[in-house]
């Protein structure tokens, strides 16, 4: 009873004295209530609006905007075609099953009609540098399957009258000794994993896979391998949309990623050409002296990395090599086809995917880091890229489905675009040469186990990111005890942004003079006011009303049309003027310069403006691209409104920012 009278007397303002008091103190606190609820509404969609313009810019920044081009674009359609998959058309004799070499007795029967009598195995050796090779005596003759001990061979077959029916070349993985070096296996990872301390995963080792294409940009690689990116999406890849080379070729975007270093300061320039790269420290080293396998493998001997007018290295650089078995293939004119696309009934691009896989697969509880580069397909021709959409989907399912990448970070990506062609003289041609493809490919458990780095990641997929940038990630890889010390979200001085980690938070206004990207290689595009009476900026403003009316023409009983007032702010975004005149670059380190010549059309030009409509006085802010060959407008993005709508839209629940309410309109009459 004394707890109900204490109550009783709390609740002061059921007194008729004090009602009129409390009745005022509700009113006032109901209209705070719903100007509080009002003003998150307008701000909630303002928000969501900031979001969803980045399909309009792939970076956004006051310092740094990368429009986000459309892959199929109509006035590309001249420069692209689309090729499929098509399998080899020679069949095999003898084909290889993982270490193994196993006859294929039902072509035997079917197309050398029993004639067959023999196979002979040379090994091939890799002898005084990468340009010298020899092949042994064959140690082997068999009829039936046979294991191989050897990193190379080359097989011969003959009929029952000693000819050669059958040449091919293959390349195996042998496991060497592994020491542990103070790294946990695969099979503990998990072990340590499930009981998820800090301690336990920052002993946690993960492989390293990367894995690249010559000259495939972004877009290029949304057009020609569309199954490989659906693919990759699905499990949880994380593409780098700003992804900006810094050189020419594949040297000088390479060297970047796998030293941290420019070429120059290495140091390394032309006159050292004809010297080997065996004293630089690249990653593999570091890898290889924490205990990880390594593996180097590329598809075209003469086009190689470090070997294309230049001596390569003398030493084997990797535990594992794909290069001696491509000196020995580009040798024999006998065994290609399909315009050396094809080796007998394997692609040259099945053959680098396929080493790859029996590296990972071999050393899968053993630390190991795996570089593979497949350039001969892709050089020359951006449309060639289709034919292994295929070969790469079917790889990376492999890979998923026999859980053999459970433990790896996998980096895909190419070092530029197309370098070459009528297409890299247009103004997109331009921009998609320095912005190639990249995908970061976690483990399955990184998102859990360090939740700060994968959110990081993932914001950075809409930053302003380099090859330098990998670099950094892949040193913490290699050291994650360290890397979880560090504070994630720590910003970081612009005198120190050349290199980020991408576990870190690449800051949204970096630059590319931050980021070390020259003038002429830099993708960021510059804003500059435009007239609001130009013409194309009227017809411009007079298409985002439309795509406005657009978002009501379902509620029309409900909400007004709306008609442009005035353009209160117009901006232009252009690529600065040594990207659209650059021509070519001369010399990699001496007497380097660049060469430029006339400014290229931009027939694509994208409009920022800001507009006010009636009724209601709406200030409405969209991006619109121009295309001046066919003259039509689109939007990119969403529509932002930048001042509050109030009760305008009482009349709805959706599209609120866009809808005047016509009861308005009768209120005001009346």
């Amino acid at each position: 009873m004394e707890r109900y009278r204490s109550e009783k007397t709390k609740i002061q303002c059921v007194s008729k004295r004090s009602l009129f008091t409390c009745l005022i103190l509700f009113a006032v606190f109901a209209l705070m209530f719903t100007m509080f609820n009002l003003h998150d509404t307008d701000i909630k969609d303002l928000s969501d609006d900031d979001e969803s313009k980045r399909s309009a810019f792939l970076v956004d920044s006051k310092f740094c905007r990368i429009p986000n081009m459309d892959p199929f674009e109509s006035s590309l359609k001249s420069f692209f075609h689309i090729h499929k998959w098509k399998a080899c058309p020679s069949k095999s004799l003898v084909f290889q099953d993982e270490n193994a070499l196993r006859v294929n007795h039902s072509v035997i029967k079917r197309w050398y009609n029993n004639t067959f009598k023999i196979c002979h195995v040379w090994p091939i050796v890799r002898t005084i540098d990468d340009r010298h090779i020899l092949y042994k005596k064959k140690f082997l003759e068999f009829k039936t399957d046979i294991l191989i001990p050897h990193d190379y061979i080359k097989v011969k077959c003959f009929n029952k009258r000693n000819r050669v029916i059958f040449t091919n070349y293959h390349a195996f993985i042998q496991k060497k000794k592994t020491s542990e070096r103070n790294h946990t296996n695969s099979s503990s990872v998990f072990k340590l994993l499930k009981t998820n301390p800090y301690s336990a995963r920052a002993k946690v080792h993960m492989d390293v896979m990367l894995l690249g294409i010559d000259s495939v940009s972004r877009l290029n690689f949304m057009r020609q391998l569309p199954e490989t990116r659906q693919y990759l999406l699905q499990k949880d890849a994380i593409e780098m949309n700003g992804y900006n080379k810094v050189g020419d070729n594949t040297l000088v975007n390479l060297v970047p990623l796998l030293t941290g270093k420019y070429l120059k300061d290495l140091p390394w320039n032309e006159s050292l050409g004809m010297l080997p790269f065996d004293k630089y420290d690249f990653l593999w080293k570091k890898y290889h002296r924490n205990g990880f396998r390594t593996m180097f493998a590329e598809d075209a001997p003469v086009l190689a990395t470090f070997n294309c007018a230049k001596y390569g290295f003398k030493v084997q650089p990797t535990d594992h090599y794909f290069r001696p078995v491509t000196l020995a293939i580009g040798r024999d004119n006998s065994v290609w086809s399909m315009k050396r696309r094809c080796v007998r009934d394997r692609s040259i691009t099945d053959m680098v995917l396929q080493y790859t896989y029996d590296f990972v697969r071999t050393y899968n509880d053993t630390p190991h880091f795996s570089l593979s580069f497949i350039t001969s397909l892709t050089h020359n021709d951006m449309n060639n890229a289709g034919y292994s959409d295929l070969e790469y989907q079917r790889f990376f399912h492999k890979l998923f489905k026999h859980h053999l990448i459970k433990n790896t970070f996998v980096i895909f990506f190419s070092d530029h675009g197309i370098r070459f062609g009528s297409y890299r003289s247009t103004y997109l041609g331009k921009l998609e040469e320095r912005l190639p493809f990249m995908f970061l490919i976690p483990p399955h458990w990184f998102k859990q186990s360090f939740p700060h780095m994968w959110n990081n990641l993932k914001s950075n997929s809409h930053r302003l990111t380099t090859p330098f940038d990998i670099y950094e990630t892949l040193v913490d890889i290699l050291d994650m005890k360290k890397a979880m010390k560090r504070d994630h979200n720590e910003e970081i001085e612009s005198t120190q942004r050349k290199r980020i980690s991408l576990f870190r938070k690449v800051p949204l206004n970096r630059t590319c003079e931050e980021a070390t990207i020259l003038p002429h290689w830099c993708t960021c595009h510059e804003s500059k006011p435009v007239k609001i009476t130009d013409s194309i900026v009227a017809k411009g403003a007079q298409y985002l009303v439309k795509c406005i009316n657009k978002k009501t023409s379902q509620l029309r009983n409900l909400c007004d049309q709306l008609e442009l007032v005035s353009i209160k702010d117009a901006v232009i975004m252009a690529a600065n003027t040594n990207l659209l005149r650059f021509v070519r670059n001369r010399n990699y380190v001496i007497n380097r310069h660049v060469v430029y010549g006339n400014k290229v059309n931009t027939i694509i030009k994208d409009y920022q403006l800001t507009i006010q409509t009636n009724p209601g006085g709406g200030l409405f802010e969209g991006t619109v691209r121009y295309d001046s060959k066919t003259k039509h407008f689109s939007l990119l993005g969403d529509i932002s409104r930048t001042n509050m709508y109030g009760d305008q839209a009482r009349c709805v629940s959706n599209a609120r920012k866009f809808c005047f309410c016509r009861s308005n309109t009768t209120s005001l009459s009346s």
